[in-house]
């Protein structure tokens, strides 16, 4: 009998061979079904950098002072850089103290009270792998405030003339007063008041604060302070104005050497002789540097000079540099000389063209007087001679009348007969006669001052240095010797 197969079992019989035959490989191979195959050990760690890059989203931020700003975090770069790291930020560069730096995000604030001025920011950071420095990260301008619109009461008040004087028994009225400050509202309304305090015969005009002095006012010295009210408030300002009630016409003050300055106390008018120039003889008075500096700039009490004189051209009187300097900053101001001084004045002051048409020169011949008229000041010009062997020097003597009041000054001319006993005063009043000490002792130059010239007050100047003035002060016991800055003579 043939032995068929059947089809199904010879699928089976295959694949139970094919079973077989793999446990069979396994088995040769030293494996068993109970054992599992080990994988070798691995390495997974991995080195983290810092950032290489910080960035702000705006580097370069521009504001104005008073406002407070604050930045975004930054932006940190770079390759490998650990994301579950914490940074540390801090500033690399110096910071005023109203700019600061948050220490976990990198926010950079930019305080109210920062100054105007430039500022470049260095940022560091910091984590466990190092420290990193980032220098000029972020530029800041803050730019200055504009001015405020808001309105603010003055801040200070001046009379222009804050200095008056007034012969008592007469009326004086002020200039308005100057309001000065910041933002002060144009169309504001102020009222001025002098409180409880303001002299018997003072008033003050509410609307512009105009200081007036009645007749009745006794003689003394007032010194007037002023407030300002508006709707803003009121301020108080001390002290603002002084004014001098007397019978004084005219004060005549020592400068130095000769020289003198004349205010006359009714007119205003100032008059200097021979009181500006610089130290060249040791042997006699000179002005100090701060001195000559006030002389040269025309400031108090040299400033609104009327007229500067110059009796001669000797450097212990006059200076073209000096005179020249005060002339270039006071427009107003004449120089009256002889031609002689103008001509040196030409030669030596370098800018001479630009105050030129201030300069007068008037001569007078000896014994001679001439009178111009400076300001309403009459001014009559004498030709005198020099003391000594300066033949060659043109030497001019002057009245000046101010207010009434007669003031002569001889310069450095001699106290002879050749100057003064032809002299023709015409009947002319000297109320105050200003001399060189160098023949007020002789009997021929004592002659002319009591007899000739019979002067109601006498100054005598030009010292030397230390000189002994006993006989000086015992020949004229009731008259001034000028030495000394704070010598002063009034004339009433």
């Amino acid at each position: 009998m043939k032995y068929k197969s059947h089809p199904h079992m010879i699928k089976v019989n295959v694949v139970q061979l094919s079973l077989l035959l793999l446990s069979f490989l396994v088995t040769a191979c030293g494996g068993s079904s109970d054992n599992k195959a080990s994988t070798p050990p691995t390495n997974t760690q991995t080195s983290f950098n810092l950032p290489t890059a910080i960035t702000y989203t705006d580097n370069a931020i521009v504001i104005t002072e008073g406002v407070l700003l604050t930045t975004q975090s930054p932006n940190l770069s770079g390759s490998n850089i650990d994301p579950a790291s914490t940074f540390d930020f801090s500033a690399s560069s110096n910071m005023p103290t109203s700019i600061t730096i948050n220490s976990s995000s990198g926010v950079i604030t930019i305080g109210q009270q920062t100054a105007s001025g430039s500022y470049d920011i260095g940022v560091a950071i910091a984590s466990s792998a190092g420290t990193a420095n980032f220098d000029n990260v972020l530029n800041i301008t803050v730019n200055a405030a504009p001015p405020s619109t808001e309105f603010q009461l003055p801040t200070s008040l001046t009379y222009s003339n804050n200095s008056l004087f007034v012969e008592q028994g007469l009326s004086l009225t002020s200039q308005a007063p100057i309001l000065g400050g910041n933002n002060i509202d144009p169309d504001s309304t102020f009222a001025f008041d002098a409180g409880l305090d303001l002299p018997e015969g003072f008033s003050i005009d509410l609307h512009n604060g105009v200081v007036s002095v009645k007749e009745q006012v006794p003689k003394g010295r007032y010194v007037i302070s002023v407030s300002v009210n508006s709707t803003l408030g009121m301020v108080n300002f001390p002290n603002v104005l002084e004014v001098d009630v007397d019978n004084v016409k005219v004060v005549v003050s020592y400068i130095a050497n000769e020289g003198v300055l004349l205010e006359d106390k009714i007119t205003g008018n100032k008059v200097i002789i021979d009181g500006i120039f610089q130290r060249v003889y040791t042997q006699f008075d000179a002005p100090n540097s701060g001195l000559l500096q006030k002389l040269e700039a025309g400031d108090a009490p040299y400033d609104n000079t009327t007229v500067i004189i110059a009796t001669h051209e000797h450097e212990d009187h006059f200076s073209a540099e000096s005179v020249g300097k005060h002339l270039n900053k006071n427009e107003n101001t004449q120089l009256l000389i002889s031609s002689a001084i103008r001509n040196r004045m030409q030669s030596e002051f370098s800018e001479f063209d630009a105050v030129a048409t201030q300069v007068l020169a008037v001569d007078a011949a000896q014994n001679e007087l001439k009178t111009v008229n400076i300001a309403a000041m009459p001014i009559k010009n004498i030709g005198l001679s020099h003391v000594g062997n300066y033949g060659n020097i043109v030497s001019m003597g002057y009245i000046i009348e101010m207010s009434g009041k007669n003031i002569m000054h001889i310069g450095d001319a001699s106290l002879t007969n050749n100057n003064f006993a032809n002299l023709d005063l015409g009947g002319l009043e000297i109320d105050v006669l200003i001399v060189p000490y160098f023949d007020v002792l002789s009997t021929q130059g004592s002659n002319i001052i009591k007899n000739i010239i019979r002067p109601k007050h006498l100054i005598i100047s030009h010292l030397q240095l230390g000189m002994n003035t006993t006989a000086i002060t015992n020949a004229y016991q009731n008259e001034m010797i000028f030495s000394s800055e704070n010598d002063v003579i009034k004339v009433f």
